[in-house]
């Protein structure tokens, strides 16, 4: 990996995506809690579409979830905010490199030459189907802590597998302004920054395989600019449910600047799941983290 130039698009792979996580704490004492992900994906290559541009093989989309909890007035709630998809052809899509910036319709992120600092704008409609209130996120992240490479030397995978490059900014100190329904209040906290792209094998068709699996995913920022985070992948579900076996994965564990790879076993109760509202499938709601290869670190989320 060779920076600021691995922060472009790398517009020649499958796909590739910016997720950030925002904990905000408001003037008023309530929380705010923001995933923000802005996703590219090829819908041709330069052998399909010789006479195309390389933008115009992409496709870009957002997806973006915001938990208000301790609000007065409000009670406790999490959002979807409905997913957009753009096509460069028909604008909404801006992006540059040194200085970054990736602009999705009305969201955006927009850095310097080594994208930290950052300013976040993230953008949600009012949906009065699920309650969702207008939401406009306005804050800068410092350049607090550099980033750190995950996997081997920021790759993970396997040739002929799915595989990635991947990269994380950690605990970056964060302020500014958010606005819901009208109403502006300011916000201090931290945010977190993933860079990933790569490729994987084309599926075989458009419904998911025998033997399905997936993956578990965990970010932890800690006091002291300390951060953690695990990769579970996990085989087929059992009636909706993970392996009851311990899992096996792998992490990163960040002190003081240094990262040190970890291996991880995870185990979730069995009766620790929730229904989704809209489909019915179960998501885990606790978990049992163990590390080793390293700082020994033993973790119970909820």
């Amino acid at each position: 990996l060779s920076f600021p130039g691995d922060h472009a698009q790398h517009l020649d792979t499958e796909r590739k995506w910016y997720y950030e996580t925002l904990s905000l704490t408001l003037d008023n004492g309530a929380t705010l809690s923001v995933v923000a992900t802005f996703l590219r994906s090829a819908i041709g290559t330069k052998a399909s579409s010789a006479s195309s541009s390389p933008m115009d093989r992409q496709i870009f989309s957002t997806s973006i979830g915001i938990t208000i909890q301790n609000m007065p007035g409000r009670a406790d709630a999490h959002f979807a905010v409905p997913t957009t998809t753009f096509y460069p052809g028909s604008g909404g899509v801006t992006i540059a490199n040194e200085p970054f910036e990736f602009r999705l319709g009305n969201s955006s992120f927009i850095g310097e030459r080594d994208v930290f600092p950052l300013h976040s704008h993230i953008v949600a409609e009012h949906d009065a189907a699920t309650g969702l209130p207008s939401i406009t996120v306005d804050v800068n992240s410092e350049a607090t802590n550099a980033l750190f490479l995950q996997g081997e030397n920021g790759y993970v995978g396997a040739k002929n597998t799915n595989h990635f490059y991947y990269y994380s900014w950690p605990n970056q100190k964060t302020s500014g302004a958010v606005t819901i329904d009208g109403k502006r209040y300011r916000a201090r906290g931290v945010a977190w920054l993933d860079h990933q792209w790569g490729t994987g094998p084309t599926p075989p068709s458009g419904t998911a395989p025998l033997g399905w699996g997936g993956w578990s995913w965990f970010e932890f920022q800690f006091d002291a600019d300390r951060a953690l985070t695990l990769s579970i992948p996990h085989g087929a579900l059992t009636d909706g449910k993970l392996p009851s076996a311990p899992l096996e994965g792998f992490g990163t564990y960040i002190d003081s600047g240094k990262a040190t790879l970890l291996g991880a076993m995870m185990t979730v109760p069995l009766d620790a799941y929730v229904a989704g509202p809209t489909t019915g499938a179960l998501y885990p709601t606790q978990w049992d983290l163990h590390t080793f290869d390293g700082p020994q670190l033993h973790v119970v989320a909820s």
